[in-house]
């Protein structure tokens, strides 16, 4: 998945799975070595701790929206911002 359209697809599937409750489409979404960096405390975790940390989120948050997404596509990946509503 190299393409400006694949890597589209895949952001948009990811974040579009996590609204619906799909942690394991969500999950899938990585590779089984990825690295998550966080912006907000510079820690790198793995897709699992990623998939945790939703879960419990999935749990508490009802009527998830990822509202007024702006995707921006680079070679090999992608930066999204967006507004969270639940």
């Amino acid at each position: 998945m190299d393409g400006e359209a694949d890597i589209r697809a895949m952001a948009t599937r990811f974040f579009d799975a996590i609204e619906a409750g799909d942690i394991e489409t969500m999950r899938e979404s990585f590779a089984p070595g990825a690295e998550i960096w966080h912006n907000t405390d510079e820690t790198i975790v793995t897709r699992d701790q990623t998939a945790a940390t939703l879960t419990g989120m999935v749990a508490r948050i009802r009527g998830r929206e990822y509202a007024d997404r702006r995707l921006t596509v680079f070679p090999g990946g992608f930066v999204q911002q967006h507004v969270l509503k639940g």
